[in-house]
């Protein structure tokens, strides 16, 4: 049985944010992120497997990995329609994913639509053709190690 770990755990991994009407544009999207990854408990959006809450060296240090590696393995704010067709930076607009899922889905030539795109994602991870060895095996570390944070 596996166990899963409380929104607390992730919460502690997160800085307290300012309440939303006091917030710029780019921090009330930092704000959505870092809901989604709670909501989400620390999971991508499109391959389900664990994320890295920022880019620290903490982190970094945490999961023994390059810095390159936990770049690609970051929480990004994935916008489910895009600000230029009219999207939003509010929380219902917005998933958290991994930075190497959310470019890959906009490298291609024309992008599928987030639902059909985590379908695709997801069987690709199903056939384990999605994430390098060295990347899952940083996402087993991190789920170690979330597991292991006191509520």
């Amino acid at each position: 049985m596996t166990t899963k770990p409380s929104s607390i755990a992730f919460a502690s991994l997160w800085r307290v944010r300012l309440p939303d009407r006091l917030m710029s544009q780019p921090t009330r999207l930092r704000s959505s992120r870092h809901a989604a990854f709670i909501k989400q408990g620390g999971r991508c959006y499109y391959c389900s497997l664990p994320m890295l809450p920022s880019n620290d060296e903490q982190e970094q240090v945490k999961v023994n990995a390059s810095q390159h590696l936990c770049t690609r393995l970051r929480c990004t704010a994935e916008h489910l329609i895009a600000r230029s067709e009219g999207g939003s930076d509010k929380l219902k607009n917005i998933v958290a994913a991994h930075a190497e899922c959310n470019q890959r889905r906009h490298r291609m030539d024309t992008p599928l639509q987030p639902d059909r795109y985590r379908k695709l994602v997801q069987t690709q991870v199903a056939n384990k053709c999605w994430h390098s060895q060295k990347a899952l095996s940083v996402m087993s570390k991190l789920q170690a190690c979330t597991l292991n944070t006191p509520h």
